[in-house]
């Protein structure tokens, strides 16, 4: 968190930078309007870019065994998996184990949707009584 925080304060101050530029190459007076306009962009930038969820292949990151479910270096048991959130939307596949938590915290990621057949025939396969929440 503090190496997001540090990069959205330098991403800040570059827009506040930029403004100041912008005032002295067009002979500007200082406006305020302006000043959060040039800043507000640099926000608006900083949180779409970082806001994005990384893609990854679901079976590289989920693996089955021995009563357990892995993912992304997680284990739980498969006895205490019955509800698992599935699903596709603009070309993009979405998993979570909404009900089943460590520390508050949800085990999520997505993936492209050409994995996602696939990927939820390994589950039905390797998870009895699973039920998708779509």
């Amino acid at each position: 968190m503090k190496k997001i925080n540090t990069k959205f304060l330098l991403a800040y101050a570059g827009g506040i930078v930029v403004y100041f530029g912008y005032q002295q190459l067009f002979e500007r007076e200082f406006d305020f309007l302006t000043l959060s306009a040039f800043a507000s962009a640099t926000f608006a930038w900083f949180f779409i870019r970082h806001s994005e969820v990384p893609l990854v292949k679901p079976l590289a990151v989920v693996r089955v065994d021995n009563e357990c479910i892995h993912i992304q270096g997680e284990t739980f048991s498969i006895e205490d998996i019955d509800k698992v959130a599935l699903e596709t939307s603009e070309g993009i596949g979405y998993f979570s184990l909404p009900f089943n938590t460590i520390n508050g915290e949800t085990s999520y990621f997505a993936f492209e949707e050409k994995y996602f057949d696939e990927f939820e025939r390994y589950l039905i396969g390797n998870i009895p009584n699973l039920t998708f929440i779509k």
